[in-house]
């Protein structure tokens, strides 16, 4: 914006609607004046007609004595004209935004070059990026053997670690977790079937691993307890069934009689650690007398089964085949749900 006096006043924002606002309020305002007291970017009052100059005074002729006396002092006079005053510079929106536009440029240093860029490029160069951080990120393993990850004290915890910490052979989560789902209402229908509120579940993993167990007395919903202790089971570091035996239970699962089948259990179930026994039996035990209520809420050996079968066994690998897998996973939990009083003297 300039003015007849010289000034400029540099008017600017980074969004064109606005300046172009500013632009039409500022002319209108102008317009307003009378004429020759502003100028604004492009627009000009147009200047009123000069005036003709004044006529030259003469002495009027010598036609008395007066005049005589008077005509010695009597000289021409002429009139002064002002030169007139040069226009004010006139300030084009378009040279307005794009100073604009360079000293934003020059401000930043940064040249953006995202607009000459097709859509795929930009792409691609996102893709790249995020894989350079991928890259860079530091594996869990690393972590781990530097400190900076830690294993939860509880949840995701091996179980022999649990276990001596907890001195028990099973750990007091378990324990405890089981013995408030007996003192609850165990006809509730589709026990451990249905999920309870993951929030809540969530929220008993955490008191749980800050050694506070009085959440469990404290949960309401039966539906909630079952999902921790599944999620106990799921999260553990190795399964309750080792890797190692993990092809073993399968090939015992797949014997032809009965007879072979629990000659080979008893020899795996042996083969097991002191804790994974323990706390494999202590389980067994307490899906036994969820089917006592089975009537009610339709939760047999087979349902049961479904529900632990992945939890507790897996190979840590991809299976080549999950769908046979899925079902003699199924199957060697049923077998020890049903041989339970035969394979856990």
């Amino acid at each position: 914006l300039s003015t007849t006096a010289g000034q400029k006043v540099l008017l600017q924002d980074d969004n064109v609607q606005t300046s172009k606002e500013w632009f039409d309020t500022i002319s209108a305002a102008i317009k307003r004046l009378p004429n020759g007291l502003g100028l604004v970017m492009g627009w000009q009052p147009e200047p009123p007609p000069a005036p003709p100059p004044p006529p030259e005074e003469t002495a009027p002729p010598p036609s008395s004595s007066f005049a005589s006396r008077r005509s010695k002092k009597t000289s021409r006079t002429k009139s002064i004209r002002q030169p007139a005053s040069p226009p004010a510079p006139t300030f084009d929106a378009a040279q307005m935004q794009q100073q604009h536009q360079q000293q934003q440029s020059q401000a930043s240093g940064v040249v953006d070059s995202c607009g000459s860029q097709s859509p795929q490029e930009r792409k691609n160069r996102i893709r790249n990026k995020l894989r350079q951080f991928f890259v860079r990120r530091p594996t869990l393993e690393s972590l781990q053997e530097k400190g900076i990850f830690k294993d939860e004290p509880v949840f995701g915890c091996t179980l022999a670690h649990l276990c001596e910490k907890d001195r028990s052979s099973v750990p007091r989560f378990v324990q405890e977790c089981i013995l408030e789902i007996e003192r609850r209402d165990m006809t509730a229908d589709g026990l451990y079937r249905a999920s309870g509120n993951l929030s809540q579940v969530q929220k008993v993993r955490c008191h749980v691993n800050q050694d506070d167990y009085s959440v469990l007395a404290q949960e309401e919903d039966i539906h909630v307890l079952t999902g921790a202790l599944k999620m106990f089971f799921r999260h553990m570091k190795e399964p309750l069934f080792p890797y190692n035996l993990f092809t073993k239970f399968l090939k015992a699962i797949g014997q032809p009689t009965r007879t072979t089948k629990m000659a080979m259990f008893r020899d795996l179930l042996s083969e097991l650690p002191r804790p994974n026994y323990d706390t494999l039996k202590y389980l067994l035990r307490h899906l036994l007398r969820v089917t006592e209520h089975s009537d009610k809420n339709r939760m047999h050996i087979q349902n049961l089964a479904i529900v632990f079968g992945p939890t507790l066994l897996s190979s840590g690998e991809e299976p080549r085949n999950l769908a046979l897998d899925m079902m003699q996973q199924n199957q060697v939990i049923e077998f020890l749900l049903l041989e339970f009083n035969f394979l856990f003297p």
